[in-house]
């Protein structure tokens, strides 16, 4: 692969850095330990603060009328699951 690269045209590449060139194993081991040492950087308290800031963001950007909407989907999407269980 290193010769491909070494003689492809500067735009192709591109395509063969970073995340793209791993192997979907690497990828995930190396987000998992990212996120590992994030959770330990924050802690339960941290993200319990990042929720509450998240939640301020969203209510913001929704208004009253986006929850209302927001609820009215909920309650026909649940009513429709019970149906359905219903038989």
């Amino acid at each position: 692969m290193a010769d491909v690269v070494a003689n492809a045209p500067k735009e192709s590449r591109i395509k063969f850095r970073g995340f793209a060139s791993m192997p979907k194993e690497k990828v995930i081991t190396t987000a998992r330990s990212g996120g590992l040492a994030r959770a330990k950087q924050l802690g339960h308290a941290g993200y319990v603060e990042l929720g509450r800031r998240g939640g301020r963001m969203r209510s913001t950007q929704l208004t009253h009328e986006g929850f209302v909407e927001m609820g009215r989907k909920g309650g026909l999407s649940s009513r429709g699951k019970a149906r359905h269980r219903k038989g």
